[in-house]
């Protein structure tokens, strides 16, 4: 902003929840942001004014973008992430680092969104444990580096969540997902935890591509590779979330006959909300012949049935209208 024009920014509750929000989600876009924190700017200007004087005083980098691959009217996309002013305007708030601040270039901008769209899944999903009164998961998100990894290290090495999985006695894969999340139930007689490794869609993968990572994730199930970050969980799935219901539908039809498909569980990206991802029947698995299955919980937690998952009690059971 040009001199003698500068305006200061008083920082109220909400600017700290988006802030914040950032530093855990890694990046937004303006929608994202707009239905979370704004849900009432029916024009999207509020959200709009807000998040231009957060760039201005460099708290967030926005990056308006010129091509997107989305069928679309109107605006296009704009994604932003938190910088480290802004990072640290929350933690001398909340006492807390955010984990993720921007340190270079953005990527490219179908890897932007990418980015977004996952982040957003992950802001859901914690917003959806606090409403069921659980603990948020511990998030890993697919760029977060290892720290003290020189960078000419191998990738599976410099990454959290990269793997080189052996699928034979001769070949290895790369297991490599959008997000890794410890999801715990604690119950009566113990703790339930459930590694989920996720995978956001957005149609840019061929299905050829999509069954390679099948192979992948068997070999990552096979050999337990995620309790080398999460040594107590008791079992691990693999969450597919799709653009839409076809590209749903031509996905199960494509990995249904895979080994690994039995631990995959598949949802439409626009009904897994903080209202729904938990407790609404919105995950898929046709291998088991389920044809809408769900994160089921008793309030009490003492049993769960995680998407055909037996949990602490050992026995299943389901409700909230799952059907399986």
């Amino acid at each position: 902003m040009p001199r003698g024009r500068s305006k200061g920014i008083s920082i109220q509750k909400r600017d700290l929840e988006i802030l914040a929000g950032l530093g855990i989600a890694s990046c937004l876009t303006s929608k994202s942001i707009r239905q979370r924190w704004f849900p009432e700017d029916k024009t999207g200007e509020a959200t709009r004014r807000r998040l231009k004087r957060f760039a201005e005083h460099q708290l967030i980098q926005s990056i308006s973008l010129a091509v997107s691959q989305i069928n679309r009217v109107g605006r296009m996309p704009q994604v932003h992430r938190l910088l480290a002013y802004g990072a640290d305007i929350v933690e001398d708030a909340t006492g807390i680092r955010p984990p993720r601040i921007a340190k270079s270039d953005p990527p490219k901008p179908h890897a932007l969104l990418h980015r977004a769209g996952m982040g957003h899944i992950v802001l859901e999903f914690n917003a959806a444990c606090r409403l069921n009164q659980l603990p948020e998961p511990q998030w890993l998100l697919e760029y977060d580096a290892a720290a003290n990894v020189p960078l000419n290290a191998p990738l599976s090495k410099r990454y959290l969540i990269r793997w080189d999985v052996p699928i034979n006695d001769t070949q290895t894969a790369t297991c490599w997902p959008d997000a890794l999340c410890q999801f715990t139930l604690p119950g009566k007689d113990r703790t339930w935890n459930l590694a989920i490794a996720w995978e956001y869609d957005r149609s840019t993968e061929t299905h050829n591509q999509l069954a390679g990572k099948l192979d992948a994730y068997e070999g990552w199930l096979k050999h337990k590779a995620y309790r080398g970050l999460f040594p107590h969980a008791d079992d691990a799935r693999v969450f597919f979330v799709a653009p839409t219901i076809e590209r749903l539908r031509n996905t199960i039809r494509t990995i249904k006959d895979h080994p690994a498909a039995t631990a995959v569980r598949l949802a439409v990206a626009m009904e897994c909300q903080s209202t729904t991802v938990l407790n609404s029947t919105i995950w898929h698995n046709e291998v088991l012949g389920i044809s809408r299955t769900v994160l089921c919980l008793i309030s009490a937690r003492s049993v769960v049935r995680i998407g055909g998952v037996i949990g602490s009690s050992g026995r299943s059971v389901c409700v909230r209208g799952c059907s399986s």
